[in-house]
């Protein structure tokens, strides 16, 4: 291929649309595919790359960093994320890689004022894109405000990355969140408050009398993923990826018959499709935990297990498809979870999700064990004790209040029977008259 080359005209130069620059490709002379600004600088290091491939010197093309457009950026922020990704001491993992890439992707394809937001030079955004454009197209592109706040915390990281590569001063997307802007500033919601007023909403669906009569209104054959998504409080990505536990694997943890415990280490993960979903770790790294099961229960999985039939232990997973296939917690919800809460009459308002099944569980612990909320963490695999806390407003603990209620009674004695105390005396001396 290099013999085709007679003269720096030979060498391919490409305009690179979503990178806004000119492409030299080297690669016939034994070099790079340099970037450049401009088609006259492109042309002079061809120049320069075919003198020096001619007098057999080694090709150094020096690259002028184009400026990004939002398009290239993103580009070059997932190569870096990709190597995050296989680093094995970063937390950074596939399923927030599959993450960022949807949402940034998304959020490139927005249009303001007519262009493709990808098409505009990082260089050029400013608060006024954040505030006008950006954010109030984000709360319309997504239904939930948590979701938009999780696009705009994405598009802020890698600006935070386009500010170290020096395609940008300051990083306007966080800027336009400062209160200095006054109104004209971009306002996330608060995720803790709206997770507490989502648990407030989930609690009201999940009384033991609503749990019950959903138990009662699930097929027999599965009724058994419903009762250990109660009584173990695991994440559905969690369960669905449960096996027997087998010594020989222990980094697969799984239901241990003989300790009766829940061993979890590995969960399922989604991607972008459901065909990419992925088996991956825990949420966090205080989701590997060990959660005990009830003798009895730990017996009934086990004969469960043992009366499966072989086509179904195929992979190993405790709760398969009937293929044997991993299975679809988005399944479990809408055609076991949903159609028994149907079944029982609960109108569409009222039924809870499958996670609203892990905030039975810690209700439930939380009662029975006196607010063990230490323990109460473990158990949910939280990263943050503030995340258990939640919970503390539906807690109830009868002795505890009452004596809390007593302690400050008995400090000030005050008695309602008590009778009206006699009129004071007065210090007013009463005068004789004189005669």
């Amino acid at each position: 291929m290099a013999k085709k080359i007679k003269s720096y005209k030979d060498l391919p130069i490409i305009w690179k649309g979503n990178r806004n620059c000119f492409q030299l490709n080297l690669r016939a002379i034994g070099g790079k595919q340099p970037t450049f600004k401009s088609k006259s600088e492109t042309v002079a290091a061809a120049k320069e790359a075919f003198t020096d491939w001619m007098d057999g010197s080694p090709i150094e093309v020096v690259t002028v960093e184009s400026e990004w457009s939002v398009d290239l950026g993103v580009e070059k922020y997932l190569e870096m994320a990709e190597r995050r990704c296989d680093d094995e001491e970063d937390e950074y993992g596939p399923a927030t890689l599959q993450a960022q890439t949807m949402r940034l992707t998304k959020i490139c394809d927005l249009k303001i004022d007519g262009l493709r937001l990808g098409k505009r030079y990082v260089k050029n955004l400013s608060i006024d894109v954040m505030v006008d454009h950006l954010w109030p197209k984000l709360k319309k592109l997504v239904l939930s405000p948590i979701t938009a706040m999780n696009y705009y915390i994405d598009f802020q990281q890698f600006l935070n990355y386009c500010v170290i590569r020096k395609q940008l001063k300051s990083n306007v997307a966080r800027d336009a969140r400062l209160k200095e802007n006054g109104d004209h500033r971009v306002m996330l919601p608060s995720k803790v408050d709206k997770s507490i007023e989502n648990l407030e909403k989930s609690i009201g669906k999940i009384t033991p009398e609503t749990i019950l009569s959903i138990f009662q209104h699930t097929p027999p054959q599965h009724r058994m993923k419903v009762k250990f998504a109660i009584e173990t409080g695991l994440r559905a990505g969690e369960q669905v990826a449960l096996k027997v536990y087998d010594r020989r694997k222990p980094e697969l943890g799984g239901v241990d018959f003989e300790k009766n415990v829940v061993k979890v280490r590995i969960a399922k993960k989604r991607g972008t499709l459901a065909s990419l979903d992925f088996i991956g770790g825990p949420k966090t790294k205080k989701g590997r935990r060990k959660v005990p099961l009830d003798p009895d229960f730990s017996k009934a999985l086990k004969e469960y297990w043992m009366a499966m039939p072989v086509k179904m232990k195929v992979e190993g997973w405790l709760f398969p498809t009937n293929k044997g296939t991993l299975s679809d917690n988005n399944n479990w919800r809408n055609r076991i979870l949903y159609k028994a809460c149907d079944r029982a009459g609960l109108a569409k308002d009222e039924r809870p999700t499958w996670h609203g099944l892990r905030h039975a569980y810690a209700t439930a612990y939380l009662n029975k064990r006196g607010g063990d909320f230490t323990r109460a963490m473990e158990l949910m695999g939280h990263a943050d004790m503030s995340t258990t806390l939640m919970y503390k407003e539906h807690v109830e603990d009868v002795e505890r209040d009452e004596a809390d209620a007593k302690a400050v009674k008995d400090h000030y004695g005050l008695d309602l029977d008590m009778g009206v105390p006699d009129e004071p005396q007065g210090n007013v001396v009463s005068l004789k008259k004189a005669r």
